[in-house]
């Protein structure tokens, strides 16, 4: 683990963000007045060499001297750790509980590993864990199904998220052994080596005793999706980036002639963009056709308006009108 090093304005947090765009990028706010703040600096050498937090670096940010980062981050009292995602902060532990930082950290693991990118060498059993879990907000990794749970664990788990009447999308670990027991091993060092996994936000949550353990002090139904109607589900969608593209398969495996097409098209312009797999979900599938009454796919929005399908990209393409459309 690098040393400790230090942010004085969020130009340098900018810089530190992509330079450790593979990592998870912890923020100390401090201050030199602070005795709860000695004891943290105190604690900090055994922190940069623990090699379980090998995932993570280390910034110190003295609060006082950039209050612009404690407004963003919502800092109002020191010690005070802000862990962030390319930039995004995920989890916050107030206080001089650095076991619960650990913990956090460490939790954070499996959400870091599920943003990598797709092409990463050696990411295969993530990349499909990536896919399974994006598939919906709350996802439960189980040995049979919801109808038919093949363990006392999983009828366990379905049964508290359907009391809490939680929408959730299920995966049978038993379908492919081979990934159910790379999985294991990769989340063995901080969690449960048994199934049911419960994955929330793409970040793993734990196993039945923490489900069970949540569930009993209510903390569980705070933590869980709310219930959305499919009117709000597709304008989260249709918003969830400037550019996104709605289309059968991925990116990098499309499933039809004309999402493979517009992916070349796309890929060729260099424009960034995100994409759903409409193939994974069927009610976004005819929802989408009906909220923006059109009926095929691709469809491609850019600020939550509908672009077009298609013919409309191959147009703008011509007439060499795609990049400006495409960037707003």
């Amino acid at each position: 683990m690098e040393q400790l090093g230090k942010i004085t304005s969020k130009a340098e947090l900018d810089t530190a963000s992509t330079r450790n765009a593979d990592k998870l990028l912890v923020l100390y706010f401090r201050a030199d007045w602070a005795p709860q703040c000695k004891q943290v600096d105190d604690l900090m050498p055994d922190l940069l060499k623990d090699k379980e937090l090998c995932h993570a670096v280390f910034y110190k940010v003295e609060a006082e001297s950039v209050q612009a980062l404690c407004t963003q981050f919502g800092v109002e009292s020191v010690p005070t750790f802000v862990v962030l995602l390319r930039g995004n902060d995920i989890a916050k532990v107030e206080g001089v509980d650095t076991a619960a930082l650990v913990q956090q950290i460490k939790d954070l693991k499996m959400k870091l590993e599920l943003s990598m990118p797709i092409a990463v060498p050696g990411q295969e059993v993530m990349n499909k864990l990536k896919e399974i879990t994006g598939k919906a907000q709350c996802v439960l990794l189980l040995e049979g199904t919801p109808e038919e749970p093949a363990s006392d664990h999983s009828r366990e788990a379905v049964e508290v998220l359907k009391r809490l009447e939680v929408p959730f999308s299920a995966f049978n670990v038993n379908s492919d052994t081979a990934f159910r027991d790379q999985v294991l091993a990769r989340v063995a060092a901080t969690h449960p080596t048994t199934y049911p996994l419960l994955f929330v936000h793409d970040a793993l949550l734990g196993g039945i005793d923490k489900i069970k353990t949540l569930s009993q002090t209510g903390e569980l139904e705070k933590l869980l999706p709310k219930t959305k109607s499919l009117t709000q589900r597709l304008d989260e969608l249709i918003n969830a980036a400037p550019v996104m593209v709605f289309m059968k398969g991925t990116p990098e495996s499309p499933c039809c002639g004309f999402s493979r097409t517009l992916v070349e098209i796309l890929k060729k312009s260099g424009i960034t963009y995100k994409s759903f797999n409409i193939l994974a979900d069927e009610e976004v599938r005819q929802g989408l056709k009906k909220h923006s009454n059109w009926p095929t796919y691709p469809q491609v929005y850019v600020k939550g308006s509908l672009v077009g399908g298609l013919d409309i990209i191959k147009e703008l393409e011509e007439v060499g009108e795609l990049e400006s459309t495409l960037q707003g």
